[in-house]
């Protein structure tokens, strides 16, 4: 967590500078890094309920624990933001050139077995509420929660394996804010028909969402103390999106912008023969959305199992199914109590 920050710590401070090829370089970079963000958002919400047992037994087995992990998007969708502010990473990030830009998640999971029939039933949720990093020069609102069924074809006992297939929903939200980026307004922007731009001391905002469905089979077998696990699945996407930019006042030639004098600008920009931005009152922004489609996934781990702890070491990654992006890595780390 603290290396992501540092990346976006570095493409914060960036902004600052506010360059005037803002419209014709930084935005095109930021809406790349934006669709390839909306791209994985389906991928890093099937983090959480990985656990090495294909399938826990009936009840009363249960289990309590937490998952940290983080899912890849490729370093060209960063590089393109870096280079457009014209910064290098330093070497201590060279891991992203490497792996790509990780997006991080957590969830706590729990998961019950059935009654009558091999089933079992997991629970996720993660949250981080905005005031919980009221120290820090930023504002992160988080939340990924979701849930899955399990039906055992085989139940693990003596010789054979435990293999379950089921199904599973996700949802995630978040938004980041860096607010106070300049003390005063951005660098002018002078744009068609001799009009000029401001921003007040923005915020860079940046804000994803996705719900995705996922259908997935699951083979585990526990040896001694280790439970070693395979599995595949297939994510239907219902929708993702993420984007956003700088949010502050906006001046248009030196005073508050009005939606007439916005629609004024766009015409500007039509007439010259150019894609107007997106303007607000507030600023601008950049919203982009993955297509709905299937991606599938493959993942595999085991487990440290001690008496009723387990440690699960897990890696996955994904790969495309219709028109839906593929070709990212994912890891995750899972404690729990398991009974």
């Amino acid at each position: 967590m603290k290396r992501l920050l540092s990346v976006l710590f570095i493409i914060c401070i960036a902004l600052s500078a506010f360059p005037e090829d803002y419209l014709t370089e930084v935005k095109p970079a930021f809406e790349t890094f934006a669709q390839d963000v909306a791209n994985v958002l389906p991928f890093n919400a099937s983090i959480g309920l990985g656990w090495s047992d294909a399938y826990i037994g009936q009840f009363p087995h249960f289990g309590v624990g937490v998952t940290l992990g983080a899912t890849t998007i490729p370093y060209e969708s960063v590089q393109t933001v870096v280079d457009a502010f014209g910064i290098t990473l330093p070497s201590e990030l060279d891991y992203v050139k490497q792996l790509g830009f990780p997006i991080p998640a957590y969830t706590i999971d729990a998961r019950i077995g059935g009654f009558g029939i091999p089933f079992d039933i997991g629970l996720k949720v993660g949250y981080i509420p905005p005031d919980m990093m009221q120290n820090m020069p930023l504002s992160l609102d988080y939340i990924l929660a979701g849930a899955d069924f399990r039906f055992a074809i085989l139940n693990g006992k003596g010789l054979a394996p435990a293999l379950s297939v089921g199904a599973a929903y996700s949802y995630m939200k978040g938004q980041l804010s860096v607010p106070g980026l300049l003390s005063g307004p951005a660098t002018t922007i002078t744009v068609p028909g001799g009009h000029t731009l401001e921003l007040m001391d923005p915020t860079l905002d940046f804000s994803w969402d996705t719900n995705v469905i996922e259908v997935k089979a699951e083979i585990s077998k526990t040896l001694l103390i280790f439970t070693p696990h395979i599995g595949a699945g297939a994510l239907m996407s219902l929708g993702s999106h993420a984007g956003g930019g700088l949010q502050a006042q906006l001046l248009i030639d030196g005073v508050a912008a009005t939606q007439a004098k916005i629609d004024e600008v766009i015409q500007a920009f039509i007439a010259a023969g150019q894609t107007p931005p997106d303007l607000t009152a507030t600023g601008f922004t950049v919203e982009k959305s993955a297509p709905v489609g299937w991606a599938g996934r493959v993942f595999g781990g085991l487990s440290i199992n001690l008496l009723v702890v387990r440690l699960d070491l897990n890696a996955m990654y994904s790969f495309a199914l219709t028109d839906f992006v593929g070709g990212a890595y994912g890891a995750t780390v899972n404690l729990r109590v398991q009974l």
